[in-house]
């Protein structure tokens, strides 16, 4: 198993919406969702909502990270973070 570094930038009771291909967090626009990775694996974006209790939406800044705004990635376990 390897150790992912990302920022945690969804938290329980929050919410994600999906927008012209964009995710937002409570209005916080926080990057494009693409189609593909840059490797070719098809990519969907993840499930608008609330963020569920036990769980929280990661990011990182690079503009293709695969990280939670895409379905096959998803939300984190609270229990799955490392400090």
């Amino acid at each position: 198993q390897q150790d992912l570094f990302k920022q945690i930038i969804g938290l329980p009771g929050d919410q994600i919406v999906i927008h012209n291909q964009h995710v937002f967090i409570n209005g916080q626009d926080y990057g494009h969702i693409y189609e593909s990775s840059p490797s070719g694996l098809s990519l969907s974006p993840i499930s608008e909502g609330i963020i569920p209790d036990g769980f929280v939406f990661v990011y990182a800044t690079h503009p293709q990270s695969f990280d939670s705004r895409y379905a096959e990635f998803g939300l984190v376990a609270k229990e799955q973070l490392k400090e």
